[in-house]
C-alpha cells in the first residue's frame, strides 16, 4: 500500500494531512480515478515531506530582494509574497567563520518558522559541507506533531550556493 492513503470514508487514521502540493501530486498516474484527494501522512512519509519541503525552501532563492529590517534582515511580512520564498542568497556572508554560519543559521529559522509551520520550535545549526566549499549543512531541528504527541527531529539539508547553482 502507498505510504499515502485515500480516505473514502470516514475512518480513525494515525499520522497528518499532507500538505496542498502533495495530495496534487499524482502518484499513480496509471489509475484513471481515484476515490479521494484528502491524503493522510503515516509518521515516516510525514518526516519524509517535511525533509522534502525544507530541502525545497532553502535552496530556493527570493527573486526580488526583500527590504533591510536592520541592514542586513527581511521584514518578515514580505514572506508571504511569492517573490520572496526562499532563503535569502548567503554567497556573501563567511560560511567558514563562526559567526557567519551563526547569521545564516537564524536565517534560517527564520525562514522555516514561517514556511514550514508543522516544524515547531525550529532551532539550526550550520556546519561546512565536507568536501563542497560552496554548500553548507544545515541540521534544522524542531518538533513535530505525530498524532496526539510532540516528536523532536533532525533533518540534515544540503544548501547549495547560488554560484554552484547557476553552474548547473
Amino acid at each position: 500500500m502507498s505510504k499515502r492513503q485515500n480516505l473514502d470514508q470516514p475512518t480513525r487514521q494515525t499520522g497528518a494531512l499532507a500538505p496542498l502540493f502533495d495530495r496534487l501530486t499524482d502518484l499513480e498516474p496509471h489509475l484513471t480515478s481515484e476515490p479521494s484527494s484528502y491524503q493522510i501522512l503515516d509518521p515516516l512519509a510525514l518526516r519524509e515531506s517535511v525533509q522534502r519541503e525544507l530541502e525545497m525552501i532553502l535552496n530556493t532563492r527570493p527573486t526580488v530582494l526583500r527590504s533591510p529590517e536592520d541592514g542586513h534582515g527581511e521584514f518578515i511580512s514580505d514572506f508571504a509574497l511569492p517573490q520572496f520564498f526562499g532563503l535569502r542568497d548567503f554567497s556573501w556572508f563567511d560560511g567558514a567563520s563562526d559567526l557567519g554560519r551563526r547569521t545564516i543559521g537564524i536565517e534560517i529559522e527564520r525562514v522555516v518558522t514561517y514556511y514550514e509551520p508543522r516544524l515547531k520550535n525550529v532551532k539550526v545549526s550550520v556546519n561546512k559541507h565536507p568536501t563542497d566549499p560552496l554548500s553548507l549543512v544545515a541540521e534544522v531541528t524542531g518538533n513535530l506533531k505525530i498524532g496526539k504527541v510532540l516528536e523532536r527531529f533532525t533533518f540534515p539539508i544540503t544548501i547549495q550556493n547560488l554560484l554552484q547553482r547557476d553552474q548547473l
